[in-house]
């Protein structure tokens, strides 16, 4: 049976059982799993190896998952890691906390080994997708430069500019905002914006595109007050002029 090709994976988890079925599974399946039973393991496995996602259990003993997320995503060197929370939590207010925090997927316990590695999958073909941008300009261009007003987005550099000030953003963020400049005052909505950027099939939840929407909203606040991508009532969302 073909496997995977191999990817780092970083299992925060500390009931022996799950931990064990998730391990015996995905290595059966070509993936490298570094199992941490507590924060302070899990952030030494991050500067020791290269991981490519995160696995996380939203209730730890010491530190929780919430919390654990909140320092991963304000850590330089980790924070656009792709993370699926592993957690016994059903409730949407509890789900909208984690996409808040900065989760990518849930997978809600009990769950079968099927459906954590169609997720993984999922999320890792996503990095990879974002992780490339800068190698999707057209062949011959040597330059290419998307811009929209004041805001300037330089393909090859990976760059974003927003009043000659520098914006940053997550590699999932980046592309999307590349996506509506590309696109710029047509109408998208949720479904459409999965299924263009995030890539059909893929196993997310349309709550997340609202998360990645605020976040570059946020990020582009700091350098104007005009509502650059807008909601469209009953419809989703596009990208207006820049005045």
């Amino acid at each position: 049976m073909a496997v995977n090709e191999e990817h780092h994976v970083l299992l925060v988890e500390d009931e022996e059982a799950i931990a064990t079925m998730v391990k015996f599974g995905l290595k059966a399946h070509g993936y490298i799993i570094h199992h941490a039973e507590n924060v302070d393991r899990a952030l030494d496995i991050l500067s020791e190896e290269k991981v490519e996602l995160i696995l996380l259990d939203w209730m730890l003993e010491e530190v929780d998952g919430i919390e654990f997320l909140k320092t991963v995503r304000n850590h330089e060197s980790y924070n656009t890691l792709p993370v699926i929370m592993l957690t016994a939590r059903s409730m949407e207010s509890d789900k909208i906390k984690g996409l808040d925090t900065g989760a990518d997927d849930f997978v809600t316990k009990p769950f079968s080994l099927n459906e954590l590695k169609s997720r993984i999958r999922a999320l890792l073909r996503r990095a990879n997708r974002a992780s490339n941008i800068s190698g999707e300009q057209e062949v011959g261009h040597s330059h290419a430069l998307l811009q929209n007003g004041q805001l300037t987005i330089d393909l090859e550099a990976v760059e974003i500019r927003l009043n000659e000030q520098l914006v940053t953003l997550g590699p999932l963020e980046f592309k999307v905002l590349v996506y509506f400049m590309e696109n710029l005052g047509r109408v998208y909505s949720r479904a459409q914006l999965l299924d263009s950027v995030w890539g059909q099939n893929s196993f997310v939840e349309e709550r997340t595109v609202d998360v990645t929407i605020r976040r570059i909203r946020k990020a582009l606040s700091e350098f104007t007050d005009q509502d650059i991508i807008v909601t469209v009532r009953g419809m989703g969302y596009k990208m207006v002029k820049m005045v």
